[in-house]
């Protein structure tokens, strides 16, 4: 067991990868293993973050290509650690990002009703979206998805308990390689609050690929809202 599990999903990024791990390298926590799922890559992406296995407690895990859903699937399912973080294959860390959230998180006085800490990101050196209001200290995904405060704060990043997230999972074989994080998350938020913090904890790119395959077919499937 140890405190963080970062999972990067992966498609085709041998030439960004370099990034969120150089980054995970220089966190100033310690404590945390590493999941690169890569999604079927055609690339050298096995090459590149080969060396990387010595500077980490990293583990590579190359599947059929399924989309970045599946890849989440895999990552949860070998999850060793307390709190699951996905960071992409194209952003980074802040280096005091794990060093934070774990602070954070142990302050927590009342971890059964919550499920995490959601702090913000930047690019280009600015904050993506609003920050939390003052006086705002949780919010869960459906408030923050559908809530007073939709589409205020836009990209932010988070840590959630792993023994939550093992609970539920993505649909596959739906004909689509695509279904979005809301799956899960909105169904966590139907118990669960987050921690709020104003801290940057990611600063992120946006490329003008997406991050896996594109869905062959749109997805269209009715969320049903269930509890485990």
């Amino acid at each position: 067991m140890c405190k963080f599990t970062i999972c990067i999903p992966s498609y085709n990024r041998a030439h960004t990868i370099q990034k969120p791990l150089e980054s995970l390298v220089e966190q100033t926590f310690k404590d945390f293993e590493v999941v690169v799922v890569d999604d079927g890559s055609s690339d050298n992406t096995e090459e590149v973050v080969h060396p990387y296995e010595s500077l980490l407690n990293l583990r590579y895990i190359k599947k059929i290509n399924g989309g970045k859903h599946t890849a989440l699937n895999r990552g949860i399912a070998c999850a060793k650690g307390e709190l699951f973080v996905i960071l992409d294959s194209d952003d980074q860390f802040v280096t005091t990002c794990l060093e934070k959230m774990a602070k954070l998180w142990d302050g927590c006085k009342d971890r059964d009703s919550f499920c995490g800490v959601m702090g913000k990101s930047m690019t280009n050196g600015k904050m993506i979206g609003r920050p939390f209001p003052e006086g705002l200290h949780s919010l869960s995904y459906v408030e923050y998805h559908y809530g007073d405060y939709a589409g205020w704060f836009l990209d932010c990043c988070e840590c959630l308990r792993t023994d939550i997230l093992k609970r539920y999972s993505w649909p596959e074989n739906l004909e689509t390689k695509f279904v979005p994080e809301n799956y899960v998350m909105d169904q966590i938020g139907l118990k669960y609050k987050l921690l709020l913090t104003n801290e940057i904890f990611m600063d992120k790119v946006y490329e003008n690929d997406g991050i896996l395959k594109s869905a062959t077919k749109p997805l269209n499937v009715l969320i049903a809202f269930t509890r485990p």
